[in-house]
Formats: structure tokens, C-alpha cells, sequence
């Protein structure tokens, strides 16, 4: 199964899901099925292209996606009463960087690309939703919490 490049993108340029590094990640934690990879392929129809330097996350605002970071590096941070910036972590291939914004109404900190970024944007509610398809179909979750 192939990620979909968006505007039908030569398919040679198209990705094998089992190589996508969010995917590659959960595959280190246990076994993901046929079943579970293509129905998260599905979900990863959106991609965004960043530039360097680009706000992916602005703290204080909604933010409603969760972006699977395909390529590329971005820097989680907090803004100071000061104007300045606390760097909080690094945001690499296979990480979801909208995770933690989800939770809250308004963001609490801010996601910026320090590299040119690929991200597959998911909506919070396909992410669910494919969360409780896995669990209902086998039993377990696709991705689960500490």
C-alpha cells in the first residue's frame, strides 16, 4: 500500500506505508496488521509541505489535527512573558506534533519547523476513529499511551 502524494503526483514518488516513520515507530513497540496499516493509510491523505521556519502550532490558538511528521525536524516551544522562546523539545520523523495541542481548547505551547517539514495532517476525529475500529476489530489499541 502507497501514502497518496496529493494532485495525483507520479506514483513512483509514492511511499510504502510500512516505510513511513510513524508507521516504522509503532512497528518497533509490536506487530501492526495488514488490516490496521491500510486503514491508517487511509487517514494519511493530507499532506502539508512546511518552510523552514513556518508556524505549524501557534501557542494560544485551536489547533484541531494531528500532524505525523513524515521528513524533516521542528522545535516545540513556549513563549515567555519576556517576548522570548523556551525550547520545550524536538519534533522528528514519526512524531505526532499536534498531540498534546489536542487535548486543550487553545494550544499551550508552539510548533515551528526548523527544517523543511513533510506532515501528514489527520483530523482528531479519523484518528479516533481509527483508534476504536483497531480496538473493537482485535481487540487492541494502534497506538496506546505509556
Amino acid at each position: 500500500m502507497r501514502v497518496q502524494r496529493p494532485g495525483g503526483a507520479d506514483a513512483t514518488k509514492d511511499r510504502a506505508i510500512e516505510d513511513h516513520p510513524f508507521v516504522v515507530k509503532l512497528m518497533s513497540h509490536g506487530h501492526i496488521d495488514r488490516e490496521d496499516l491500510k486503514a491508517l493509510g487511509r487517514t494519511l491523505d493530507r499532506r502539508v509541505t512546511v518552510k523552514k521556519g513556518q508556524d505549524i502550532i501557534v501557542q494560544g490558538y485551536e489547533h484541531e489535527t494531528l500532524d505525523l511528521v513524515e521528513r524533516g525536524f521542528g522545535l516545540r516551544f513556549t513563549l515567555l512573558h519576556q517576548g522570548g522562546r523556551q525550547i520545550l523539545n524536538a519534533v522528528l520523523p514519526g512524531d505526532i506534533a499536534g498531540f498534546p495541542a489536542s487535548l486543550f481548547k487553545r494550544s499551550i505551547f508552539s510548533v515551528m519547523a526548523a527544517t523543511p517539514m513533510s506532515l501528514h495532517r489527520v483530523s482528531i476525529k479519523a484518528f479516533t476513529d481509527l483508534q476504536t475500529k483497531t480496538q473493537y476489530r482485535n481487540g487492541t489499541h494502534l497506538v496506546r499511551g505509556p
